[in-house]
């Protein structure tokens, strides 16, 4: 997908601006504070609903103006094209819209306008905490697996079910057993998916870490499911069903997931240079 036509209007200092065919690769330049940064920020709020700079999307409004408005044109392989449009008032909530019809999810902006940014917290990837390597790898299986939101968002309510019922201190089996199904029917759906997208994104990112840093070839993606996978999720579930109720929240699972990024065989954040973790990040982000 690309995007063919985008009119900003009222995000930070930029007032009006509408650009029409753009190309396939943009340079967009300009001295400090011309607002280079807040021309991304908007196609940022086009293909995701917030912005990448800060939680108080209010803030991102023209402080001369009541409201923003992003609109843009996204084009597909195949010719045809889809619109979008971000807005947001400073009294109201924000409005997004595909092709005329208001929508309620972020997801389907993403699915629209798939978008990746580099900037300094992508370092995160690297040094921050499993969160937020789960969050990079969530994405991409979100674009190649069509399944894998739906068994999230079903996960998330299971699991949700599943704590509550943990955090009570007694454990009823009855109330307990079906949301053990759901949890790990949906969990072990989610591991395969992401799996599969692991097997596609390694080779891709060997290639373009060999391009861009030759010197870094001994990094690779190792995955640790979130359980010991010499079980089923069931069965981890159950093994822990008592340890799961005294700390009062769920321990097995694909919400435990880690994607650990390694150079030979040491975690890449704890030997790897700044300007290294640099480059393996945009491999990342590129592959």
């Amino acid at each position: 997908m690309a995007l063919l036509r985008l009119d900003i209007d009222g995000v930070r200092n930029l007032e009006r601006i509408s650009l029409r065919d753009l190309g396939r690769v943009n340079l967009i330049q300009g001295s400090n504070g011309s607002g280079k940064t807040s021309f991304l920020e908007a196609i940022y709020l086009l293909g995701v609903g917030k912005s990448f700079r800060t939680s108080h999307i209010k803030s991102v409004i023209n402080h001369q103006r009541d409201a923003f408005a992003v609109y843009g044109e996204v084009g597909s392989a195949n010719g045809s094209r889809r619109r979008v449009g971000v807005a947001r008032d400073r009294s109201g909530e924000t409005v997004a819209k595909i092709d005329g019809q208001r929508i309620r999810s972020r997801s389907a902006l993403a699915s629209t306008l798939p978008l990746q940014v580099m900037h300094a917290d992508s370092f995160e990837i690297l040094s921050g905490g499993p969160g937020f390597r789960r969050q990079f790898l969530d994405w991409g299986v979100f674009h190649v697996e069509p399944a894998f939101f739906r068994f999230w968002q079903r996960f998330q309510r299971a699991i949700k079910q599943r704590n509550t019922l943990l955090r009570h201190g007694s454990i009823d089996q009855l109330d307990m057993a079906p949301w053990d199904r759901e949890l790990a029917e949906t969990g072990t759906a989610i591991h395969e998916s992401r799996c599969r997208y692991l097997d596609q994104l390694r080779p891709m990112f060997d290639t373009i870490l060999s391009r861009i840093a030759p010197d870094l070839g001994s990094t690779r993606l190792k995955y640790r499911a979130g359980w010991d996978t010499q079980h089923d999720l069931r069965a981890a579930l159950e093994l822990n069903r008592q340890s799961d109720a005294q700390q009062g929240y769920t321990q097995a699972g694909p919400q435990r997931a880690d994607m650990r990024v390694l150079f030979e065989d040491c975690v890449a954040s704890e030997v790897l240079s700044r300007g290294q973790q640099k480059m393996v990040v945009c491999a990342l982000k590129l592959a």
